[in-house]
């Protein structure tokens, strides 16, 4: 609320700069990854690893046990997207058409806390690949990254796409 009051005052520029140094404050408060691997862990995890990462360090959060794989997590359509360098937000109900041939930049709903030792991998779900869409953006999620992921999504079909706020039907995870 007192972000929302100073920002109701504010210059744009100056809202930026508050919604940036709030958005550093939260990140900055997640738990802490110990700092090193530990020796039992190797390749890639499986979905009781990336449970317990998820609930002892909040790997993934919001985190929903129906959107946990066997090796991988379900990501959801976040609030913020934009179109043709139009920005928008979402809401619960609320559709985000991707005509033919048009990029979207969509925000995921997750905050990702990924520790400085695993590397995640990230793409479209073969369903919204079906319809047309492609994941345009590099698929690594870089040890040390907290924050909501973005990703970039053409549509290559002659048809428009409709997605919605918190939509798991977008993305999927492997850490």
């Amino acid at each position: 609320e007192q972000v929302d009051e100073a920002m109701s005052t504010s210059s744009p520029d100056d809202k930026i700069m508050e919604l940036r140094k709030a958005e550093m404050h939260r990140l900055s408060g997640l738990p802490r990854f110990p700092d090193h691997l530990p020796e039992d862990e190797s390749g890639v995890l499986l979905s009781d690893r990336i449970r317990h990462y998820c609930k002892t360090y909040e790997l993934i959060a919001p985190f929903h046990e129906g959107q946990l794989r066997p090796a991988s997590y379900v990501l959801s359509v976040g609030r913020n997207y934009s179109i043709g360098g139009q920005q928008g937000a979402l809401s619960d109900g609320m559709p985000l058409n991707i005509g033919p041939y048009q990029v979207a930049i969509i925000e995921t709903l997750e905050t990702i806390n990924m520790p400085e030792y695993l590397i995640g991998r990230w793409n479209v779900q073969t369903k919204r690949a079906y319809q047309g869409l492609l994941w345009v953006g590099g698929a690594q999620v870089d040890p040390g990254f907290r924050g909501q992921l973005c990703c970039p999504i053409y549509n290559l079909s002659k048809e428009a796409v409709t997605l919605y706020f918190r939509d798991t039907q977008i993305g999927r995870a492997h850490v």
